[in-house]
């Protein structure tokens, strides 16, 4: 809706410079990689705009953290669907210090 494309772009005008096809290819890295439908992705997208700007050396980073944590990979997408922001922390500022807590 033009509502929900509001809010994506108001959260992350960086949207706006980023060309279809680079979206299409991000959509598809998502979709793939990381393992969530098109529904999902939608409403990740919504919470967290800036899930498209991330390259995905990033996500990619994030994913091998967690997974190396001992995350599940059936649970590993699940909390990222929910908390769609883990993917934008820095594994070294955030993410390691908070599992070795």
């Amino acid at each position: 809706s033009e509502a929900k494309l509001g809010q994506v772009v108001k959260g992350s005008p960086s949207v706006l410079s980023l060309t279809v096809k680079k979206m299409k290819a991000k959509k598809k890295f998502l979709l793939e990689t990381v393992g969530v439908s098109e529904a999902k992705l939608g409403q990740m997208v919504e919470r967290f705009p800036h899930l498209f700007s991330y390259s995905e050396e990033n996500i990619e980073a994030k994913r091998d953290f967690l997974r190396g944590a001992g995350v599940a990979e059936d649970q590993l997408w699940q909390v990222v669907e929910r908390c769609p922001n883990l993917l934008g922390l820095s594994v070294d500022g955030n993410l390691a210090p908070t599992f070795r807590f």
